[in-house]
């Protein structure tokens, strides 16, 4: 059961460290996605368990964004602590309605999500760069760790829907999980020419995560003993990174060669 909390936003901008992008921009606090690895808790403070089950609705955060956007025409990242096309979004439409914003003053933008509903917003998107994350592959291997997640299956096949449309699209393979390694249904999107580049990242244990992924883990079915192996070795994310290279698309390797 979500608790859904309203508050009026005054503020819509944030800073980010996240190179080649001016200010990040979150739409909601905490995700209904429910990803069992997720950073997004550690990094603000918030507890992880609440992350999932307890979202913060920013109302009017066009309003707020219309007057921050003043002298501002550097690229605005959507979704870097929160999924912004998560099942709340159907109702609330912020993340929409900051589209139509950015679009109608011709800002940049780029928007990551484990979500479909973007495809709703292909008419806004087309103006913008679009990214899916998967952190796997494997469908139901998903719904254990993104419980509120739409499959990766789905997930790319929208990917595909979108840069038919016109959009341009990447796709952020991160953090790659333990046992990874085949990436069949992603390499038929990349030589299909549906995606403009890839992102890889290996996993990271963040400050305080350790103790939530050893009680959390064994209850979907995983091992934490793996999971802090690859975030050690990264030999998973490895055997991504060489799956994917020389197909013609640019690879981004964020969490170093390994």
């Amino acid at each position: 059961m979500v608790e859904v909390v309203e508050n009026r936003c005054r503020r819509a901008l944030s800073r980010t460290g996240v190179y080649g992008f001016e200010a990040s921009l979150n739409p909601y606090v905490g995700c209904q996605h429910g990803c069992v690895y997720c950073y997004s808790p550690f990094v603000i403070g918030r507890d992880p368990g609440s992350f999932r089950r307890r979202i913060t609705v920013k109302l009017g955060i066009s309003r707020a964004l219309k007057r921050e956007l003043q002298g501002r025409r550097g690229r605005i990242l959507i979704g870097s602590v929160t999924d912004p096309y998560q099942p709340l979004e159907a109702r609330y439409r912020l993340t929409r309605s900051v589209l139509e914003l950015l679009v109608r003053e011709n800002v940049p933008f780029t928007l990551m999500t484990k979500s479909t509903l973007f495809l709703r917003d292909l008419d806004l998107l087309v103006h913008g760069e679009l990214g899916v994350s998967v952190s796997t592959l494997d469908d139901s291997r998903a719904r254990r760790l993104e419980p509120g997640a739409p499959p990766p299956s789905a997930r790319l096949e929208a990917l595909r829907m979108a840069s038919e449309r016109g959009v341009r699209t990447y796709v952020f393979y991160g953090p790659v999980a333990p046992g990874e390694g085949d990436s069949g249904p992603l390499l038929d999107l990349l030589d299909g020419g549906h995606v403009q580049y890839v992102m890889v990242d290996r996993f990271r244990l963040k400050r305080g995560m350790l103790a939530w992924l050893m009680e959390a883990l064994p209850a979907v079915g995983e091992d934490p003993r793996e999971w802090v192996e690859e975030a050690r070795e990264g030999r998973s994310y490895r055997r991504v990174l060489a799956s994917l290279s020389g197909r013609g698309v640019p690879v981004f390797a964020l969490g170093g060669k390994g």
